[in-house]
């Protein structure tokens, strides 16, 4: 190629946005994120988790919560 694609191009706009939505049943007695991740940490092993698959964005997002 005549051009490298990394060096020869600047970003020009957003190609896309992905929103994410955390759903907690109404059980669970955290009203927000904060109380659900000190609630998850106080009960390890307690609560479970779904994604897409490893390595996912939404995977990555539930990682820093110890269940």
């Amino acid at each position: 190629m005549p051009f490298d694609p990394v060096k020869d191009f600047d970003p020009v706009m957003v190609e896309g946005v992905a929103p994410y939505m955390l759903a907690v049943n109404p059980a669970v007695p955290a009203k927000n994120l904060h109380e659900l991740v000190a609630l998850a940490n106080a009960s390890p092993g307690k609560f479970n988790d779904a994604s897409a698959g490893n390595g996912t964005v939404n995977h990555l997002l539930g990682r820093p919560m110890s269940w």
